[in-house]
């Protein structure tokens, strides 16, 4: 999959995904997105990150990547790879651990 990011120009996702697991390895690839603006897509493909589009259609795939090609030497890899670390497994445990730390720390009330 590595070599696959690293020789494209961006990834397109022409449909709905629940997470959006493939955008977040492509920004962590330095690429950027074109995907249809639903699912996941509006959560993990940032402003900066590439174009997402709001009609599934070959209208709508077209003018976004007529949008892509006009934003494309604005996008900067080390942004989308930045952006994509806050999807980490690294990131996700940190968050974890300081949910469940402070309920752990809390005293147990008085038995009835």
């Amino acid at each position: 999959m590595r070599d696959l990011y690293a020789g494209c120009r961006a990834f397109l996702l022409p449909g709905e995904e629940d997470f959006g697991i493939s955008t977040v390895e492509a920004l962590a690839s330095g690429k950027p997105v074109i995907a249809l603006g639903s699912g996941g897509a509006l959560e993990t493909v940032p402003e900066f990150g590439g174009v997402l589009y709001g009609e599934a259609s070959e209208p709508g795939l077209d003018a976004a990547l007529a949008d892509f090609e006009a934003l494309e030497a604005r996008i900067h890899p080390h942004d989308l790879q930045a952006w994509a670390a806050q999807f980490s497994e690294a990131h996700f445990q940190e968050k974890m651990r300081r949910i469940l730390e402070p309920s752990a720390a809390v005293p147990a009330g008085p038995s009835q």
